[in-house]
């Protein structure tokens, strides 16, 4: 049941700036959100790359692209930046903001309070990472550095506003026409549901999330070799020369391209990988909502906090311990010990130990069946 106070609301717009991962967790928020304020007009103000994502939530009133909203630049910059999106929203005249996005240093906290000001909403609901939450009306308590995961953070915020989580699972919803799709990007390269595909992603949005395509195509090659499988490279528009590189090396038989698709037919061939080994970046996030079993290469970001939001039994987290300057948010580095410790061993070893235990798993499940019959 929400709070008392927020009753008599009509209209709220929920903020969420982040990238593709940071929505994909967000949806069990995003649904609870939708289910305790039913009866209200929902606006939403997110980033355009997400926007296939938010499209699989329906009832929102209005889906609002904020790309400069948040941005790295001065306050001044950043409110000339959105001066005409600023008019349009407080023309809207919100009761409720909801922020599910953390406040990340006193400089962001400034930032949204000036920035939620210009808007002139009445409440503001949000995160109050260690005490920088002073503008919010009803915050969720959190520290920047723990360990607990950023699903339920997200989802702390709806606690805060007296509403009952109604689901914590992370799930993409498919629909018939995106999985037929998929069914036929798998036809058309002769893949059938008897082999064994394994996506790589090599490509993330910050630089410092890479681990080397070099050392990628060691591990393609021998997962192929070891397993007899069959893979997708993974990569969006801007990705194609490094694709390039790692078909180059690897060949054409039994190894595919799967670049710039929209997310939702991206999430669905996903959904059809045996596993995906990727970066700490968006495509990890999907594979999650779509439970595909994944190994996630973590470098500079926290990895008990930022990993795949699935069971430990479908996963495997390949970082380096002890990393003094973890959590690091840079784009650039020049010195990414986090990421260039990890060595092909290590994702391979995490890689068979994955495989062999989802292996026996199917074979218990097998004896299960029959002894069930009996």
């Amino acid at each position: 049941m929400m709070l008392s106070g927020l009753k008599d609301i009509k209209k709220i717009l929920i903020f969420t700036g982040g990238g593709i991962g940071d929505v994909i967790m967000s949806l069990p928020t995003l649904k609870s959100l939708h289910e305790c304020f039913k009866d209200k007009e929902i606006d939403i103000a997110i980033s355009s790359r997400t926007r296939d994502i938010i499209d699989t939530l329906p009832n929102w009133n209005d889906i609002i692209i904020w790309d400069k909203g948040l941005v790295k630049k001065t306050i001044s910059r950043s409110i000339i930046s959105n001066y005409k999106l600023f008019l349009e929203l407080r023309r809207k005249q919100y009761d409720l903001l909801i922020d599910i996005e953390t406040i990340e240093s006193l400089r962001a906290a400034v930032k949204r309070f000036v920035f939620f000001k210009l808007i002139n909403v009445k409440k503001i609901a949000g995160r109050d990472t260690d005490g920088k939450g002073f503008f919010l009306h009803y915050g969720a308590k959190e520290r920047l550095l723990s360990t607990e995961h950023e699903v339920n953070r997200r989802l702390s915020v709806v606690e805060a506003l007296g509403c009952k989580i109604s689901n914590r699972n992370m799930f993409l919803e498919l629909t018939d026409s995106h999985i037929d799709k998929a069914n036929n990007i798998l036809q058309a390269r002769g893949l059938t549901d008897s082999d064994f595909i394994v996506g790589i992603n090599p490509n993330a949005f910050r630089p410092t999330r890479r681990w080397g395509i070099d050392r990628f195509i060691m591990l393609a090659k021998k997962i192929r070799d070891y397993y007899g499988a069959k893979l997708f490279i993974i990569g969006g528009e801007g990705d194609a020369s490094t694709l390039e590189i790692i078909l180059r090396e690897l060949g054409t038989k039994g190894c595919f391209e799967l670049i710039g698709l929209d997310l939702i037919t991206l999430a669905a061939v996903i959904s059809r990988l045996n596993v995906l080994v990727t970066n700490d970046t968006g495509p990890m996030h999907i594979a999650a909502a779509v439970k595909t079993p994944v190994v996630a290469i973590f470098g500079p970001e926290n990895p008990h906090r930022y990993a795949p939001y699935i069971s430990d039994e479908f996963r495997r987290l390949v970082y380096i311990n002890n990393v003094s300057c973890r959590p690091c948010t840079k784009f650039n580095c020049a010195d990414t010990k986090c990421m260039n410790d990890i060595t092909v061993d290590m994702v391979w070893e995490n890689f068979k130990s994955l495989v062999d235990d989802l292996k026996l798993r199917q074979e218990q499940k097998k004896i299960r069946a029959i002894v069930k019959t009996k």
